[in-house]
């Protein structure tokens, strides 16, 4: 068994779903692959740990031939750099690209940038502003296909510092258990949230 992370991807027919077929090279390596989107054009953006890189992770995009997946092609210093870029999004026009970094404090602090493609150039991606991030790790962002809604999952607070005051109990077992409580809940920010 690899040690590391792969793609696959399954096809739905007519009885339902297929059995998982490995993407072999050159979209997986001897390094991890992981969080794959896709363009309608078929081009497959991810990241991966790969040799060659500018950073431990980078995006990297697989550009579909008709045939299989062309060689991928690192997205640049405008997308990567020597700390980590995660989890793409690619529009469906491969307009612009929504990703999940961790520069500068690490996992702990990871947030969403943002980068458009502009006459086939990405722009230097930035970070995007609250509320879609905040102080608290932000991951796994996807646009709904109609272009509407980002929805993400993030790890941030109701309580930041200390509480408002004493409290028994039930309301601390119903405040551990809402939204909020920094253990991970789904959000969502309507498309012009993101500047697009």
């Amino acid at each position: 068994m690899k040690p590391d992370w792969d793609i696959w991807r399954v096809e739905i027919g007519s009885h339902g779903w297929g059995q998982p077929v490995h993407l072999d090279s050159p979209v997986n390596s001897s390094s991890s692959e992981y969080f794959p989107t896709i363009a309608d054009n078929g081009n497959l953006y991810f990241g991966s740990g790969r040799k060659g890189g500018r950073g431990r992770s980078d995006i990297y995009v697989a550009r579909w031939t008709g045939a299989g997946y062309a060689e991928p092609e690192n997205l640049g210093d405008s997308i990567n750099t020597a700390d980590n870029e995660y989890e793409p999004y690619i529009a469906p026009d491969e307009s612009y690209l929504v990703f999940m970094a961790t520069y500068p404090n690490g996992i702990g602090n990871a947030d969403f940038f943002l980068s458009r493609r502009i006459n086939g150039v990405w722009e230097k991606a930035r970070r995007l502003p609250e509320p879609v991030n905040s102080s608290a790790t932000e991951w796994g962002g996807k646009m709904t296909r109609d272009g509407r809604y980002f929805f993400f999952g993030s790890s941030r607070n109701k309580v930041i510092d200390v509480l408002p005051g004493r409290e028994g109990m039930d309301v601390f077992e119903r405040r551990m258990h809402s939204a909020g409580n920094g253990l991970g809940d789904i959000y969502f920010v309507e498309r012009g949230v993101l500047g697009l």
